[in-house]
């Protein structure tokens, strides 16, 4: 272990053995482990945190959030990896337990994209429509939605469109550029 890794690990891995109920030090070592490459471990981390029981946490509004980020940091890892039916499931459990505050636009955006890639455009479709309507100034919603509309011959002036309007949106971010061409 290098000297980094011991200094990451006393400030991430130390708060979690001292207080199991420790929601964000669970992901961090979570992120921290999938970051390193150790997908297993990340993945058990994950799993629990996103199962941690908020009864009387001192903050109820964060830990709530804190479980959905830990999906969503799951089903990355199963997209990844090219396992879109886990990322699916994952994404679906995170849409039933968010919490009304947390904003849903990315995980609506990962969901529809891993539908995508399973090719259930129909259901896709209404998740990137989810997640536009969540804010409709989410580029990242904008482009996916577009690639999805351009697989159809004869939605490719609507896909135009959603590509424009991301332009419109991030005139200055390539990647933009990268899905309008």
């Amino acid at each position: 272990m290098t000297g980094i890794d011991v200094e990451i690990c006393m400030r991430v891995c130390l708060p979690v053995k001292r207080r199991a109920e420790e929601i964000v030090a669970h992901l961090n070592l979570g992120t921290l482990l999938a970051s390193r490459g150790k997908a297993e471990e990340a993945e058990a981390v994950l799993v629990r945190c996103s199962q941690l029981d908020g009864n009387g946490v001192k903050d109820p509004r964060t830990h709530h959030s804190t479980r959905v980020s830990a999906l969503i940091h799951l089903g990355r890892m199963y997209a990844d990896k090219g396992e879109y039916d886990k990322a699916v499931g994952v994404y679906t459990q995170a849409v039933h337990i968010r919490p009304a505050h947390y904003q849903p636009q990315v995980l609506y955006n990962l969901l529809g994209e891993s539908l995508t890639r399973l090719e259930r455009h129909e259901e896709a479709e209404r998740w990137f429509k989810a997640a536009l309507s969540a804010k409709p100034d989410h580029v990242p919603a904008h482009l996916t939605y577009g690639k999805l509309l351009a697989k159809n011959k004869t939605r490719i002036s609507e896909a135009e469109q959603w590509f424009i309007k991301a332009k419109k949106l991030a005139p200055s971010d390539p990647t933009v550029y990268v899905h309008f061409a």
